[in-house]
């Protein structure tokens, strides 16, 4: 009986290796196959440049489609490196202490030129804290802020409305306040298929308005693994043609009163 059970565990820890460097696989080849995209049609629009060389309008359309390769090639490595360094934990020393208000409201005016640029209306509600000055890495929170704000303007047509609240929630104990932040928007949406993958790496779904694919898809797995480092979760609404609600619970430590870093 216990060999029988010794051998049983021995699988379950062989299929789980198994699964989890299939998974690694497979991230790996998707990468590898994003990277190859672009660098392919960098070589190409090169050889059609050469090819023209004298053809002034040809070379520069050829240079454009060059610079956005390279632009989107650049964007996943970063956000692979980033990647790797959220899941290696190694931004733990850089915590300390800031204000959450100020981080939201600085949110907003880093937003404001695409904001003004796309003729949106962005509403914020920001209720009375009753703990402001809180105790971790600053750039998290910025970060999945910028991330959440820049595709609820993207993927809102011009001239749409996009909602931003921050509260916080009763409950405070051992040292921690908890908070909710929600990023509403009347945009595209999503499809529930496309939801139940969405914080998979590489998952993007087509733009229904251009027909393209955007971004790296590596974005909201970021912004998953930044909320899970906040002691936080982060739970999606939307509608295909109707809109999407981002909502974000978090629970930092509460620093000093007076003291910001």
């Amino acid at each position: 009986m216990l060999e029988k059970k010794k051998e049983e565990a021995e699988q379950a820890v062989c299929q789980g290796d198994t699964k989890e460097r299939a998974e690694e696989n497979q991230y790996i080849y998707r990468m590898g196959h994003d990277i190859r995209i672009s660098i392919n049609a960098i070589l190409g629009m090169t050889m059609v440049a050469a090819h023209h060389i004298e053809d002034k309008e040809r070379v520069v359309e050829c240079l454009n489609d060059i610079v956005l390769s390279s632009q989107h090639m650049l964007s996943l490595v970063d956000e692979v490196m980033e990647l790797s360094r959220l899941e290696n934990d190694q931004e733990q020393q850089e915590r300390k202490q800031f204000s959450i208000l100020e981080v939201f409201k600085e949110a907003v005016q880093m937003v404001s030129g695409m904001i003004e640029e796309h003729g949106h209306q962005l509403v914020t509600e920001f209720q009375p804290l009753c703990h402001e000055n809180v105790y971790g890495t600053r750039s998290h929170l910025m970060q999945v802020l910028m991330n959440l704000l820049g595709n609820a303007i993207k993927y809102t047509p011009d001239g749409g409305r996009i909602r931003l609240f921050l509260t916080e929630k009763e409950g405070f104990c051992d040292g921690l306040a908890h908070y909710e932040m929600k990023i509403e928007d009347n945009g595209i949406g999503m499809s529930e298929e496309f939801i139940q993958h969405i914080f998979e790496p590489f998952t993007r779904e087509k733009n229904v308005r251009s027909g393209e694919i955007a971004g790296t898809g590596l974005g909201m797995t970021i912004v998953q693994n930044l909320v899970h480092a906040m002691n936080g979760e982060i739970h999606i609404k939307s509608k295909a043609g109707k809109g999407t609600c981002f909502r974000v619970d978090i629970a930092l430590p509460v620093a000093e009163k007076g003291k910001i870093g």
